[in-house]
């Protein structure tokens, strides 16, 4: 075996033991909470980290589930929406198969965008959010609204 070889052998090795993945396109990469059935694909061009985290140069991707712990579902979206002094540029009730959700864009005022998506569980809230430079929002923005709406339950 010559040594482009072993090489070649060795990256791919790493790449299965690390779970790490090249580019994707909508749907052949996707964040996941695997024991609440929930994934969600990430835009064409950024790379999956682990099951639920994604990038893209300097923009990042993250898949979280936190209980709501009595709280109505609208109300701690609400809330957090509006941490670190976030401006909500728009806010959209929406549902997801069987489950109410909530779609927000967020000027946090560090320079970045945040597009968002809640998703009501029952006793808790899984939230995907993406975070895109300024500038690089307008172009970002589209892909990221078609995976948020790609979201997958159950």
């Amino acid at each position: 075996m010559n040594r482009n070889t072993a090489v070649l052998i060795a990256m791919i090795l790493i790449m299965a033991i690390t779970g790490c993945s090249g580019p994707s396109s909508i749907g052949s990469s996707r964040m996941e909470l695997r024991a609440e059935k929930v994934s969600v694909p990430i835009p064409p061009g950024w790379v999956l980290d682990s099951s639920q985290m994604c990038h893209r140069n300097d923009s990042t991707g993250i898949l979280m589930i936190e209980p709501l712990d009595g709280i109505r579902f609208v109300d701690r979206a609400d809330a957090m929406s509006a941490e670190w002094s976030a401006t909500v540029r728009s806010r959209t009730q929406i549902r997801l198969g069987d489950h109410d959700a909530i779609r927000v864009t967020l000027d946090v005022g560090t320079g970045a965008v945040i597009d968002r998506l809640y998703i009501d569980m029952g006793d808790s809230i899984v939230w995907v959010s993406f975070s895109v430079p300024e500038p690089d929002h307008p172009v970002e923005a589209p892909a990221i609204d078609r995976v948020l709406l790609a979201s997958k339950i159950g």
